[in-house]
This record gives C-alpha cells, structure tokens and sequence, in this order.
C-alpha cells in the first residue's frame, strides 16, 4: 500500500510543481539542502509511515492514529535545540494536556474495534511502540525538511523530493522482503485501489504538502505576535 500511494504522490505532485513552480528542476532546490529533505522523506515516509500501518494492524486505527497527536508535540520539543525555536507557556499547556489524553487512552482495557475482543497485551505493547517510532520518524522528518527547505524552497517542490527519496526507500524494503505478489494482488483488487487512491490524494498529496507549508510559517507567524 504504501509503495502504491508514494508513487501516485510523486506523479501528482511532479505534475503539480511542473504547473506551479517557475525555472528547471534544479532550481527548484537553488539555496536549500537537498541531502536534508531526501533524508526526510525516508525516515518520516518510509520508515514512519510503515511503522505507522503495523501499529495499525497490531493496536487498531483508533488507537495507532491517536499516538500520532505526539507528532506536533515532539517536533517542537525537537525544533527547541535544532532549530532554536521558542514555546509559549499556552504551548506547554497544551502538551502536557495532549500527553496525559493520550497515556489514558492507551493504558486504558485494551478492546478490539468492535469493543468486545481484546486486544493481547503482546499486540497492545508492539503496537504502542510501533505508534511511537512512527510519531518520533514523522516529526525528524519535518524538523529535516524544515532545514532542508530553508527561505528558498517551496514546499511543493521539497515535498516532491521526500516523496521521490520515501519511494526509493520502500522499493528497498519490497525487494528485500520480496512482496511484489502482495503487490500483483493489490492491483487486481478493484475497491482497494480505490481507496488506496483517495488516501494517496488527501494523505502524501496534499496533507504532507500542508504540512511543510505548515512548519515552515509556524514559527515565523508565532515571531510577529
């Protein structure tokens, strides 16, 4: 699923910086560091979202998307020393009002989906820690970007690049596990491709482009009030 989401991301979002973005290719990049944002891609795309899809399947979606509320708070806390960022006292309120919500969800009696099959506590611990390497790879991913884009990348075209290098690292991991017949069968299922697609519109396409629009104004926005 992922390695078909990625590569309609990339098309989508090539199509779009081609339509946007004035100049070569290469001088989409002029001024940034591009061995940052390809970095990004792979450590927040593939190695987090992955992480990401296993919780789900081991802790359930309700669960494995919560963790995931972490990302903004660990990529602030991560921009306070990389990026000498600043956090007002209503930010640290937040946080710490975020993380307890989220440690009473997750402690609570793990159930399955439909509230009546529990979840084995194996499940249940994996399934956390998988939730937290995902949130942890997301958020690096955006303080990499982040510092990667500097003033002169625009986000489309940084989010092109972390979808090009999230690709390359996915295509790794199919050749090495060899899944190219879950792929095959993925293909020939009408409605998962589908779905696969919305998610790749609403998901890679456009909230990962926000999202760097998103980092990369935060601050500056939070600087002039």
């Amino acid at each position: 699923m992922n390695l078909l989401r990625l590569t309609g991301a990339v098309v989508l979002l090539f199509l779009t910086a081609r339509l946007i973005l004035p100049g070569s290719i290469a001088s989409w990049y002029s001024g940034g560091k591009v061995g940052y944002i390809a970095l990004s891609g792979i450590i927040g795309l593939a190695i987090g979202d992955n992480a990401l899809f296993a919780a789900m399947i081991r802790f359930g979606p309700r669960r494995a998307t919560l963790i995931m509320a972490c990302v903004p708070i660990i990529t602030a806390l991560l921009a306070l020393g990389v990026l000498n960022e600043h956090l007002p006292i209503t930010a640290w309120i937040g946080i710490i009002i975020t993380m307890i919500g989220v440690a009473w969800v997750i402690l609570e009696k793990s159930t399955g989906e439909d509230g009546s099959s529990p979840v084995p506590g194996e499940s249940k611990w994996q399934g956390m820690w998988l939730g937290l390497l995902a949130a942890v790879c997301q958020a690096v991913g955006l303080i990499l970007a982040k510092s990667g884009m500097g003033e002169t990348v625009d986000p489309v075209a940084a989010t092109l690049l972390r979808m090009v290098a999230g690709l390359s690292g996915i295509v790794g991991l199919v050749l090495f596990q060899g899944e190219f017949s879950g792929l095959r069968r993925a293909l020939r299922d009408k409605r998962a491709m589908a779905l696969i697609g919305g998610g790749t519109l609403v998901g890679p396409f456009i909230g990962v482009w926000l999202s760097l629009v998103a980092v990369r104004y935060t601050e500056q926005a939070s600087r002039r009030h």
